[in-house]
């Protein structure tokens, strides 16, 4: 039998589960609006990033966890979450990157970690970035979706660099 704080318990992993997806969701879309809007560009990331083992290493978790199935299987996402609070969520996401990438020498930041993190947290709260003209691509089966997310992460990490 469970108790009410299992019962919560499920309800806040239920939840989270819906979050992920949804965040999931809104770095392939930007990914695959990357891809169609600017298929160089997308390509060149890609050969670059490929390499890298940690782009091998996430391959290889995001086909362990099945997050393909997360993504495409169910009520379509993004449920839950409003634009403010999706935002939030890829900010986060994206200075925890930016955040590694400096104490990893990857980066070469012009200020403090805690100024740089404050400023790209509030200009990004500020500045939503408006959906490309035919909206948000929607994501299909076929599309290979790690290769989306990277595209996403990696178009948004550059976006927040620049007006951060």
């Amino acid at each position: 039998m469970l108790t009410p704080a299992d019962i919560e318990l499920i309800r806040r992993i239920r939840g989270t589960t819906v979050a992920l997806g949804a965040l999931l969701c809104a770095f392939a879309r930007r990914g695959k609006a990357l891809f169609r809007d600017e298929p160089a560009r997308a390509d060149a990331l890609l050969s670059a990033i490929r390499p890298h083992p940690l782009y091998r290493a996430g391959k290889i978790q995001f086909d362990l966890l099945e997050l393909d199935e997360l993504m495409i299987d169910g009520t379509p996402l993004p449920l839950g979450l409003d634009e403010r609070e999706l935002i939030r969520a890829m900010t986060r996401v994206l200075e925890r990157i930016e955040q590694t990438l400096e104490e990893t020498g990857g980066g070469a930041p012009a200020q403090s970690k805690t100024e740089t993190r404050s400023k790209s947290s509030l200009s990004r709260e500020l500045s939503p970035e408006p959906a490309p003209p035919g909206g948000w691509p929607v994501l299909d089966a076929s599309d290979y979706l790690y290769d989306l997310v990277v595209l996403g992460l990696l178009r948004e990490l550059s976006r927040m660099r620049l007006t951060g």
